[in-house]
């Protein structure tokens, strides 16, 4: 399924709609604050313009009405956006129980995947279509980012020495 921005790459897992949605609504709140501040400093720049160049503005006091909407208004709209999250990282983190389990090994410059049946790929990845799928990933010298664009997923893994710690995806 393609996604609705054209600049997004295909959606090909079945939480990426969610993330894109998150997205969406992450960027038009940006945007609405955006116009919104500039139409008012641009307003206000014409409305209380000095007319008379002795002219002394009135000192304001502040009101709290006022300040406690700018900061309880933003407040509530970023715990929606961390909650929305947040539910997507929990769905995306719950492991179902179908699941092919696929073996990822970061390497110097390379990324080495094996699945259960023997089948070994290089920096290349492919996995059945509508089949839950499962990384099991370990790094053998350093930190490295594996990241899958399409199913909107990337996960840092970490060298460990001990290869009884593995990072799954």
């Amino acid at each position: 399924m393609q996604s609705q921005m054209p600049l997004y790459p295909e959606q090909a897992s079945n939480f990426a709609p969610q993330v894109d949605n998150l997205v969406l609504f992450m960027i038009a709140v940006c945007l609405f604050f955006a116009v919104a501040i500039c139409a008012a400093v641009i307003y206000f720049f014409f409305k209380y313009q000095r007319k008379d160049p002795d002219e002394i503005g009135v000192p304001i006091h502040g009101d709290l009405r006022l300040e406690i909407a700018w900061i309880v208004l933003p407040f509530f709209l970023l715990l929606a956006m961390f909650g929305w999250g947040a539910a997507i990282y929990v769905d995306y983190r719950h492991t179902p129980a179908d699941t092919l389990d696929i073996y990822v090994v970061g390497k110097q410059w390379m990324w080495r995947l094996q699945q259960p049946d023997g089948r070994k790929e290089i920096n290349e990845l492919h996995v059945p279509v509508n089949r839950n799928v499962r990384l099991i990933m370990a790094s053998e010298d350093v930190i490295h980012d594996f990241s899958v664009p399409s199913f909107r997923v990337k996960m840092d893994v970490v060298f460990v020495r001990n290869t009884a710690e593995r990072t799954t995806l």
